[in-house]
């Protein structure tokens, strides 16, 4: 039995040691979501990921309805140890403005949960897994003259310290490590806010669900409680800088000896006008710097990126041309072309919250359900079944 099991491991090994089409470097959404269309397409992909999964992930826990219409029917995102939420309030200068939608504003759940959901979902159509493995280089190599020169990822792995592919997808998030080794970031991206948020028990679980938000215009930001059953998640983030957000943290939470540092992460919104692919190595979510301007919403438009990449891979299957001018294409005609009108909105709704925070309540629910004017599909919606 033991040298059955020795063979089958070589096997695997051996299937394993081929050249991908893909490799997609992290598998948080946007790295799995990527993964899972990718393989979902026809191309044999693998999912290569620093940290053992399940791993912790630090952000408001919300889930909007307009995230949630980006993925496929059959992803039973409810099962992810979450709650629909549908009511909504906004404090300002000690005044509660209260407002309750008619359908879900969305989800609140512990994303930990949510992304191992979208890492099984990946596995579960083919993608190959990875885990533990914290890329060190890559290096472009050439192949027979009639295939797609091929990358080759190192990783920290002595099991699998080279995985080779055609196409490369970097998602490994704000820091990306695959941006700065392909040459397109430095250390830290150019614009971007920042969010510092803990999630600490309540010990009701009877608590209803209920998003409740502090407008910190001075800061170009916002504060936040999220309530869900047995936990409440609450932070600040912004444009300020770290100091001023945390010390903004601390006047609006009561901190107590047994509550968490609130940690930090970076809200990168400046990609659309930095490069995001070079040849067939491709930038997406955070990495591309793709965050909502004003909400920091990321969830939404990485999905919307992954769903782009694919579209660009399958195209330069088809065509035959390379891969990150078709991605940059489209990146340009809709994350470009979004950009100003998505600044000029946030403007907008902060001086709501200064003028009349009453208004911010309607303008926080449409976004949460892609109804604002600056928020739009993308219009390659029609031509590829990915985005219908």
């Amino acid at each position: 039995m033991n040298n059955i099991n020795e063979k089958a491991a070589v096997h695997v090994n051996r299937v394993r040691k081929r050249p991908y089409d893909l490799i997609v470097i992290g598998a948080g959404p946007a790295g799995a979501f990527t993964a899972a269309l990718a393989s979902a397409a026809g191309f044999k992909t693998a999912l290569i990921e620093k940290a053992s999964m399940p791993r912790d992930k630090i952000c408001g826990g919300f889930i909007s309805s307009r995230c949630i219409s980006l993925l496929p029917k059959e992803l039973a995102v409810s099962s992810a140890a979450a709650v629909p939420v549908s009511n909504l309030n906004v404090i300002r200068s000690n005044k509660i403005y209260r407002y309750q939608a008619h359908d879900k504003l969305g989800l609140l759940t512990d994303r930990r949960d949510f992304d191992l959901l979208l890492y099984h979902y990946a596995l579960d159509r083919n993608a190959e897994p990875y885990e533990k493995c914290r890329v060190t280089a890559v290096v472009g190599i050439n192949g027979r003259s009639t295939e797609k020169p091929l990358f080759t990822v190192r990783t920290d792995n002595r099991k699998y310290p080279e995985i080779q592919a055609r196409y490369l997808v970097g998602a490994d998030g704000a820091y990306s490590s695959i941006a700065r080794l392909a040459g397109l970031r430095k250390r830290l991206p150019g614009l971007c806010g920042r969010g510092f948020a803990t999630c600490l028990p309540t010990g009701d679980k009877r608590e209803p669900a209920l998003l409740e938000f502090y407008p910190l215009p001075l800061l170009g930001g916002m504060g936040w409680s999220f309530y869900r059953p047995g936990w409440i998640n609450r932070g600040v983030g912004g444009l300020a800088g770290s100091h001023k957000l945390l010390d903004a943290y601390r006047l609006l939470f009561s901190t107590g000896p047994g509550d968490n540092t609130p940690r930090g992460w970076l809200l990168p919104f400046g990609g659309p006008f930095l490069p995001d692919a070079t040849g067939n190595l491709l930038l997406v979510g955070d990495a591309a710097g793709f965050v909502e301007p004003f909400s920091g919403e990321g969830l939404f438009n990485t999905f919307i990126s992954a769903r782009m990449a694919v579209s660009a891979l399958i195209e330069a299957e088809n065509t035959g041309q390379t891969a990150g001018v078709l991605y940059a294409r489209l990146v340009k005609n809709y994350f470009r072309k979004g950009f100003f009108p998505a600044l000029a909105g946030a403007v907008v709704l902060h001086g709501c919250a200064v003028l009349n925070p009453s208004l911010l309540l309607n303008r926080i629910a449409a976004l949460a359900e892609n109804g604002l004017w600056f928020n739009r599909q993308p219009s390659i919606s029609e031509d590829n079944a990915f985005f219908r």
